[in-house]
C-alpha cells in the first residue's frame, strides 16, 4: 500500500530526487548544529523546515544587538540563549520534528556527549580553536562534518567525510587552529555573506543525508559574494596523524571557544585597579590601538612560551586585543601553563573602551 504523502513536506517528495522514500530519511535523520548565530540560524531553520527528525543546536552564547544584522532569526530585547531562541523558532517552523537546545559551549569534555550519536555535524562558529575542536572530535568519532566560515563578503564550505584515515578534514587545510585570524566582530561581515553561506550548508548537509548530488567530499568552495565568482578547489591529504593523535594534540578547553571569568577583567574592574599593580599587554598588530603609549606590544602572540618570556611576574599581566577573544585564548593557555603568572583578559577588548 503506498504510503500516504505529508503535505508539509510535498513540494520536496515531488522531486524525483527526494520522493517519499527520501523525506523518510530526513525524518529518521539525527543533526548536531555547533553554533546558533548567522550561519547556525539558517541552517537549522531550513534543516527544520524540511523534516530533519532531530536537531541538537549547541551554543552557549546570547544574541548581541551588534551581530542581529546577520542572525535574523533574534529580536532585539532580552532574551534567552541563542540555542534557546533558535530552538523555538525551528519548533514553530516544524512541531513534528524534536529540536533539542544546548545552551552550553562545546568543549573537549563535552564534545563526545554533543556530537556523538548523531548522522552529520554542521559547524558553524566564527573561532579557529573552535572549529578544530569541532574537526578533531568528529574525526575520532568518524562523525561527517559541514565545514563553513564566512570573512567579510566572502565564504568556504567543505564536507569532511571522515570515514577513511584519508579522507580530508580540516587539519588538511589548517593544521593547527591561527589565532590571528580575525573574527567578525573585528573585521566586520556581509549580512547577506553569512546568509549564503548558511544556505549552502544546509543544502551540503541535505545532500549528504539524501546521498542525492555532488557533495563537497574532499573540496573547498570558495565564494564571493560581492562578484558572484564561485570556484570549488581540490583538496590535497596533508595531515597524516591518526585522529587519537590528532585529539592528544586538541586543547582540553578551547579559549578562543569558551569564556572564563576568572580570566577576564572588565574596564570598570580595570580602572579600578592601581595602575602600577598591572601591566597593559597588547596583541594588536594592524588595529589602531588607543593605548599605544601605555600598552606593551608581545611579540608572536600565538606562541604561549615566547609570551610568558616576555610577562613579568611582579605585575597583572592584561592582555588585549580587538574584540578580547584571542587576548582571552591565550590567557587561558599562559594560566595553565605558568600558574603562577597572573594574566587576565580585558574583557570585550578596544571594542569596550
Amino acid at each position: 500500500m503506498t504510503q500516504p504523502v505529508n503535505k508539509r513536506y510535498l513540494r520536496q517528495t515531488t522531486l524525483s530526487e527526494i520522493g517519499i522514500e527520501g523525506q523518510q530519511k530526513l525524518n529518521d535523520a539525527r543533526v548536531s548544529v555547533v553554533g546558533c548565530g548567522g550561519l547556525g540560524g539558517i541552517v537549522a531553520a531550513y534543516l527544520a523546515g524540511a523534516g530533519v527528525g532531530y536537531l541538537r543546536l549547541i551554543d552557549g552564547d546570547t544574541p548581541d544587538l551588534s551581530n542581529l544584522h546577520r542572525q535574523v532569526f533574534f529580536h532585539t530585547g532580552p532574551s534567552g540563549s541563542k540555542a534557546q531562541e533558535l530552538a523555538a523558532h525551528a519548533r514553530g517552523l516544524n512541531p513534528e520534528i524534536e529540536v533539542v537546545a544546548v545552551a552550553e559551549y562545546l568543549t573537549k569534555s563535552n564534545a563526545e556527549q554533543y556530537l556523538g550519536g548523531v548522522d552529520l555535524v554542521v559547524e558553524c562558529i566564527d573561532r579557529a580553536a573552535g572549529k578544530h575542536l569541532i574537526n578533531d572530535a568528529c574525526a575520532l568519532l568518524g562523525t561527517p562534518l559541514v565545514y563553513g566560515a564566512v570573512h567579510k563578503t566572502e565564504g568556504y564550505l567543505a564536507l569532511f567525510r571522515n570515514r577513511e584515515p584519508d579522507d580530508i578534514q580540516l587539519r588538511d587545510l589548517f593544521p593547527a587552529p591561527d589565532e590571528r585570524i580575525p573574527n567578525c566582530s573585528e573585521v566586520g561581515v556581509l549580512n547577506t555573506a553569512a546568509g549564503l553561506i548558511g544556505m549552502l550548508q544546509a543544502n551540503e548537509a541535505m545532500k549528504w543525508l539524501l546521498g542525492i548530488g555532488d557533495p563537497l567530499v574532499g573540496k573547498l568552495l570558495t565564494y564571493d559574494a560581492l562578484h558572484h565568482r564561485q570556484t570549488v578547489i581540490a583538496l590535497r591529504k596533508t595531515w597524516t596523524a591518526a585522529a587519537a593523535e590528532t585529539w592528544a594534540l586538541t586543547p582540553d578547553d578551547t579559549a578562543a571557544y569558551c569564556a572564563s571569568d576568572e580570566l577576564e577583567v572588565s574596564l570598570r574592574e580595570l580602572n579600578e585597579l592601581a595602575p602600577e599593580s598591572y601591566r597593559l599587554c597588547s596583541l594588536l598588530r594592524h588595529e589602531a590601538d588607543p593605548w599605544a603609549d601605555r600598552a606593551y606590544v608581545l611579540d608572536h602572540p600565538t606562541d604561549p612560551t615566547a609570551v610568558a618570556e616576555q610577562l613579568d611576574p611582579r605585575f597583572i599581566n592584561v592582555l588585549y586585543c580587538q574584540s578580547g577573544r584571542r587576548s582571552l585564548a591565550l590567557a587561558q593557555r599562559l594560566r595553565a601553563a605558568y600558574p603562577d603568572l597572573r594574566v587576565l583578559s580585558l574583557t570585550g577588548g578596544v571594542l569596550s573602551i
